[in-house]
């Protein structure tokens, strides 16, 4: 019976390497022959290829999950404190008479009061008009007035004897002063006079004089 040839490949330590017939074990070649040392059947396998990488997200055109919003509202801010001079950071969301307190105690410190008690008035529209006497002149005073949130502007002057202003507040809005960089000194004795105007609504304005002891 002949011998039946299968294909083979065949690996040696050293030599020629060669894929042919084998026939009982021997690998014949053209004018040598080698031992085989090793003969499969079958392929050495390939190397396994690398996975393709994921693709993002972006890539498959998917859009990222939205964020949740947040249920807690952002804290209110502040109302603006005032900034002239040593009416700085006074609250405008206080009365008048709240204000003016804070003024007393923040810029007319050393002085005396005219009024026992801080004139209440309702300067919107018309305006208003007090005596303020002076028996001395070297008694310097300084004038102050305030109101609520409501009042959006206060205009003080202040009047001598004869009807001239002699001096006038420069800050704006409800809180006003004069004085705000020294005590103003009246350069005569006699009844002079204040005048207050308001704009905004019509709400008491706290209004008081001091003067040097």
């Amino acid at each position: 019976m002949r011998p039946v040839l299968q294909p083979r490949r065949c690996w040696v330590w050293s030599g020629w390497v060669w894929s042919g017939w084998v026939w009982s074990g021997w690998v014949w070649s053209a004018g040598a022959v080698l031992l085989a040392l090793g003969c499969s059947s079958s392929t050495p396998p390939a190397d396994a290829p690398e996975p393709a990488p994921t693709p993002s997200a972006a890539e498959l055109g998917v859009a990222p999950p939205a964020s949740e919003p947040s249920s807690a509202a952002p804290p209110p801010e502040p109302a603006p404190l005032l900034t002239d001079g040593c009416t700085a950071r006074i609250d405008p969301m206080l009365t008048g008479r709240q204000k003016l307190d804070h003024l007393a105690r923040s810029c007319i410190a050393g002085m005396q009061p005219l009024w026992s008690e801080p004139w209440m008035a309702r300067p919107t529209g018309s305006g208003a008009d007090r005596t303020v006497p002076v028996p001395d002149p070297s008694r310097c005073l300084r004038v102050g007035a305030a109101a609520g949130p409501g009042v959006t502007e206060i205009e003080l002057i202040l009047l001598d004897p004869a009807g001239r202003p002699l001096a006038q507040d420069v800050i704006t809005g409800a809180v006003a002063l004069i004085g705000l960089d020294g005590p103003v000194c009246a350069s005569e004795p006699g009844p002079h006079r204040l005048r207050v105007r308001a704009r905004g609504r019509d709400e008491e304005v706290a209004i008081q004089v001091w003067r040097a002891p």
